[in-house]
């Protein structure tokens, strides 16, 4: 039996705020590990019952020494007396869907969850909630669980007020365009109290899938590395198929950028002139946290003597890397449009037709909402897909090295010049579409723009890996 509320909430603040700030420091979900924690304080709570479990969810406000704060949302059961801030626990699982499926509001100690379906869509949320729902082994920085066949329900971590992006975009794409490579939205989850209004929770149809492109790529690539794809037709067909697939994955980013331009007369969705002064500041902020990002390279301790002499060769580049993020002057004349924003191969599934469907649209968890809401040149993502491709061949060649005689570092370089020519060729096909300017036309302005989107993700790539994969 799902009990959905619980007129009793009331588990001890201070023990439910103590427990949370032990988990912070390994919690995949946690995005502020670059940052000292003094305080986490519990700001609001919901807490009901499944099969006798106590259960809830939580809004903490975690405190910086650097005098920041930020809100993260916090599943947790009651078992045995210990509070276990944990979404996974099958009590938890099952009364977050019920929640949801249900559709009625539940009172917290400051204000309320809601739960808003789309139109038509409570008979999907009917038959997710008779499903067992498990929450998926997967590295995000929310929590995602799947309930069959059914459903993908999301639990967000990192709160931002308002609507959060993923939810604002995906809905937007599937109410008001015809772009139909995402999955359906089914609900909405929202926190509201004190007149303030957050996003923390998200219901989408389950796509069917080989895997995400991550999973797909690093797979052909094991067959590329350990075979010899140019020296027999099977082999070569392999090698055909795989960038026939990364050029449709281009085609489909365009479309994409194309159906985020034309979405309607929503404000926060009309696409807007790349002013000079717009390029200006970008070139200021991103030349900012070059010398940020360059000053933690400098200050970092390395052991491994193969590793600092990668780094010191990136802090000699340092007026080489200044010039290229230059580069966003090209951009004169585009527009700024509303983009994925975290765009890489972990947020695309190749689906059992061999076409692709994109995901998560919340943007870079490190940033602030607002930041993620903002508009961008559509090279943003188009950057950030390069950069994966990058991280999929180191990750190819780790995998080999670790189950059997590596490779040399320049095995894979040939497929991702390959697979990088594909996709860019796939995007421009479609992205010349749009009825706006959306990346230069010129060759030469498309080049030196995207390479200032590129090393611009690759500093934020370094600076989430020192916060949470310093090694």
């Amino acid at each position: 039996m799902n009990e959905h509320r619980d007129e009793s909430p009331d588990l001890g603040r201070d023990g439910l705020s103590a427990r949370i700030a032990e988990v912070l420091p390994t919690a995949r979900w946690f995005g502020d590990k670059d940052r000292e924690v003094t305080a986490v304080t519990v700001g609001d709570l919901v807490a009901g019952t499944n099969g006798g479990v106590r259960v809830g969810w939580a809004l903490a406000t975690v405190q910086f020494a650097d005098g920041g704060h930020a809100e993260y949302g916090v599943p947790f059961v009651v078992r045995e007396g210990e509070i276990i801030p944990d979404a996974a626990d099958e009590a938890f699982v099952a009364w977050w869907i019920g929640l949801v499926a249900s559709g009625v509001p539940v009172p917290s100690e400051r204000g309320e969850l809601t739960f808003t379906a789309m139109e038509g869509e409570h008979p999907w949320l009917a038959a997710a909630e008779r499903e067992a729902g498990r929450v998926l082994a997967v590295e995000q920085s929310n929590t995602s669980i799947r309930y069959g066949d059914i459903a993908l329900a999301k639990v967000f971590r990192r709160l931002g007020t308002g609507v959060n992006p993923d939810v604002e975009i995906t809905t937007r794409l599937a109410e008001r365009t015809g772009f139909a490579q995402i999955a359906r939205p089914l609900a909405r989850v929202d926190h509201h109290a004190d007149q303030h209004e957050m996003t923390v929770g998200f219901v989408q149809a389950w796509v069917p899938n080989q895997g995400d492109g991550w999973s797909w790529i690093l797979g052909a690539l094991h067959q590329w590395a350990s075979g010899t794809p140019n020296s027999g037709e099977i082999g070569l067909v392999n090698r055909r198929g795989m960038l026939a697939a990364i050029r449709a994955l281009g085609e489909r980013t365009g479309e994409l950028h194309g159906a985020l331009a034309s979405a309607g007369t929503d404000p926060s969705f009309v696409p807007e002139p790349l002013s000079e002064a717009a390029i200006d500041s970008l070139v200021r902020e991103s030349t900012r946290l070059l010398e940020q990002t360059l000053q933690q390279l400098v200050a970092l301790e390395i052991n491994d003597p193969a590793t600092r002499i990668h780094v010191q060769r990136v802090i000699a580049r340092e007026a080489e890397l200044r010039q290229r993020l230059e580069g966003f002057r090209a951009m004169a004349g585009n527009s700024a449009i509303r983009v994925h924003g975290d765009y890489h191969l972990g947020q695309v599934l190749r689906t059992v037709d061999d076409d692709w469907v994109i995901l998560d649209f919340e943007g870079e968890p490190a940033r602030p909402s607002e930041e993620r809401r903002r508009k961008h040149s559509a090279l943003k993502d188009v950057g950030g897909m390069l950069r994966s491709f990058a991280y999929a061949r180191g990750a190819a060649l780790r995998d080999a090295a670790a189950s059997g005689p590596s490779l040399p570092d320049t095995a894979l370089i040939p497929w991702e010049a390959e697979a990088r020519a594909a996709f860019i060729e796939g995007y421009r096909a479609r992205a010349r579409r749009s009825a706006v300017a959306l990346v230069p036309d010129n060759d030469v302005a498309f080049r030196r723009a995207l390479d200032a989107w590129e090393l611009d993700k690759a500093l934020y790539e370094v600076r989430y890996e020192l916060a949470n994969r310093p090694d």
